[in-house]
């Protein structure tokens, strides 16, 4: 079917509105109506061209902002102890760990007694999973997670309770676990199979809040299948119950929610993966710090390579990356602190140079010599309070990202133009519509050219609608 381009008008459409006889708008007056249109209609083309620019500009913002995270992320883990210090564990088969900015060095003797899980329920069996179960009544499926304690029920507050439609052509077990899944609740649903017929097992978050309750209003029949109270109803049965990780550090016993644990030792992540005992040694460590510089760099070049990307692709009519690369370089020459000899130390006596395209080159053998020299130095280079390196650039992709940065502040306007293009070019789209169907009406009533256009006069602009 022939359209009016950049109108999204068709034959059809005019048809319906003009009433132009019985045989509607003919192919001439369509084609007639579409030279009128498109020879003044140069806005709609600008328009889609400056949203497409607009939504590239949005994506490539978005992706600077992620990548700047996750240098943020490495920076963070490398601020204070984080840089130097090494937690290891006795037993890895029980648990590892992970030091942070706070780690204090010293011996930890921890001991686990239980591992955290999630509640399993299991719905009864049907014959099969593709079966409908409900009538025609819609029927709606509130699933809640909590803690149930004697015969009371706490919401957990970190989760908000979410509500579920289930009609006729979702109500096998199969389209139920589908449209669980697709609520992004956090509890998971799957089709298990247990001989010639089917049930549905849904499975919860670890942790003692982390209990299901559902509620079911609507069909008798989902009802019977899917309501559950740990202190009322329990149409599904309960297989594996949810409990918190129990551990004892030297001494003291500590339960969790969860499997990563990380109020057990400060400043350091202690991650369960069965019962037993470990020791686990949190030291300041050399190597670590060249292992942890040699990080960073990986890293930092990953982002200036992304922003390489975004300069040719979607920001490169932008400022943006070349004002992160050129704020980057100033806080890389300026890193600098003072040795144990009295000298001054930077990161090119590190073996780190910075090159044309903003990359760092690491010298690993040059870096290992400076560490050997004067460990303390190098770390203060990077951590120092606030006046190191990790903290100055951190600072930095704060002062762009966050709220009031002049990235926050372009996305911001970048939306805004958004909106402003769409209501324009909604206002044009209806411009268009109006201004179509009266030249359609127009032609279909003569016989010969418009007189308007025979003496060299124009049709009404339409964009005196627009206002």
């Amino acid at each position: 079917m022939s359209s009016i381009p950049n109108s999204g008008l068709s034959a059809a459409s005019l048809n319906s509105l003009t009433n132009s006889g019985s045989g509607g708008v003919s192919p001439e007056v369509l084609a007639r109506v579409s030279r009128t249109l498109q020879a003044q209609n140069s806005l709609a083309p600008k328009l889609n061209a400056a949203l497409s620019s607009d939504k590239a500009k949005l994506s490539g913002l978005g992706q600077l902002q992620s990548a700047l995270g996750s240098l943020q992320d490495v920076l963070q883990s490398l601020s204070g102890n984080g840089l130097s210090t090494n937690a290891s564990s006795s037993a890895s088969k029980v648990l590892t760990a992970s030091s942070s900015a706070s780690a204090q060095t010293g011996t930890y003797s921890i001991q686990v007694k239980q591992l955290a899980q999630g509640q399993v329920l299991q719905s009864k069996l049907v014959k099969s999973p593709d079966v409908t179960l409900a009538s025609d009544v819609p029927t709606q499926v509130k699933l809640e997670l909590g803690s149930a304690s004697g015969s009371g029920f706490a919401a957990n507050p970190a989760v908000k309770a979410k509500s579920i439609v289930i009609n006729p052509n979702n109500s096998s077990l199969q389209g139920i676990a589908s449209a669980i899944n697709e609520a992004n609740f956090g509890v998971t649903a799957k089709v298990t199979q247990s001989g010639a017929n089917y049930s549905l097992s849904l499975s919860t978050p670890t942790g003692t809040e982390n209990t299901l309750r559902i509620s079911v209003t609507g069909d008798s029949t989902l009802q019977k299948l899917l309501a559950y109270s740990p202190n009322g109803v329990k149409n599904l049965s309960e297989t594996v119950a949810a409990q918190n990780a129990q551990l004892n550090v030297n001494g003291k016993d500590i339960s969790s929610q969860s499997n990563t644990v990380s109020n057990a030792v400060t400043g350091t992540s202690l991650k369960l993966t069965a019962k037993g005992s470990s020791e686990v040694v949190i030291k300041q460590d050399n190597e670590q710090v060249g292992k942890n510089i040699s990080n960073f760099v990986a890293n930092f070049n990953a982002v200036n390579s992304k922003l390489r990307s975004l300069q040719q692709n979607e920001l490169k009519t932008e400022r943006a990356p070349s004002q992160v690369q050129d704020q980057f370089s100033r806080a890389l020459r300026n890193a600098s602190t003072t040795g144990s000899d009295g000298n001054t130390l930077n990161l090119e006596k590190l073996g780190i140079t910075l090159q044309k395209n903003g990359d760092l080159a690491l010298d690993a053998e040059k870096l290992q010599a400076a560490l050997t020299r004067d460990p303390s130095a190098v770390t203060q280079l990077f951590s120092n309070n606030s006046s190191g390196l990790t903290e100055s650039l951190n600072n930095q992709i704060k002062s762009l990202t966050g709220s009031g940065g002049s990235i926050s502040r372009e996305v911001s306007n970048v939306n805004k133009d958004i909106a402003s293009l769409n209501q324009k070019k909604d206002s044009l789209s209806r411009a268009l519509t109006l201004q179509a169907n009266a030249l359609a009406r127009q032609y279909s009533q003569q016989s010969s050219a418009l007189p308007g256009l025979t003496d060299g006069s124009k049709p009404g602009n339409l964009f005196d609608i627009l206002g």
